[in-house]
């Protein structure tokens, strides 16, 4: 139906819903899933989160003096008071498909999984954009294209501010 490859790819899929609670298990129903409580719970209302500044590839982020909000539907945020967002600068996320004026909505979480796209500060001044991947002491941080090399940085080295769970383009 979906023209899916693998059965792995749709558990992987299956898996990171129920990571990010959207979806329940049944209790003693092999393979039978529920919409979890909280999103059965959100009607379709607007919700504004905070836009709290710039992102510029290299530079630390850019507050803004005066906090703007943005409205989303309540259904695309798990955890409101978790979520912010920040406006891209520049062309220097390109090779993480963000464009200049993007807007980044950003979950602070303590839970990071592998795999997940992070808002990381390296060395407490150089921000990126990158794929997550934490292996022993190190984190391995990654891009969207498959041609640039990974970046390989000690764990005491990198600060995690958030995790991308939605970008917002205009036209």
């Amino acid at each position: 139906q979906f023209g899916f490859s693998s059965l792995g790819t749709v558990y992987s899929y299956i898996q990171r819903l129920k990571r990010k609670g959207m979806l329940t298990a049944e209790k003693q129903c092999s393979r039978s899933f529920t919409l979890a409580q909280t999103l059965k719970d959100k009607n379709s209302s607007d919700i504004s989160i905070p836009l709290i500044g710039h992102i510029k590839a290299g530079y630390p982020i850019e507050m803004l003096l005066q906090p703007k909000t943005i409205a989303l539907s309540s259904a695309l945020i798990l955890h409101e008071e978790q979520t912010y967002a920040l406006q891209a600068k520049g062309d220097g996320f390109n090779e993480e498909l963000i464009a200049d004026g993007d807007i980044l909505i950003v979950e602070t979480s303590k839970e990071i999984h592998n795999g997940d796209t992070v808002i990381a500060l390296i060395n407490a001044h150089n921000t990126l954009v990158k794929r997550y991947y934490h292996e022993d002491s190190y984190v391995r941080l990654e891009s969207k294209t498959p041609h640039h090399r990974p970046m390989i940085v000690r764990e005491k080295d990198v600060t995690v501010q958030g995790h991308l769970i939605a970008l917002i383009r205009e036209f």
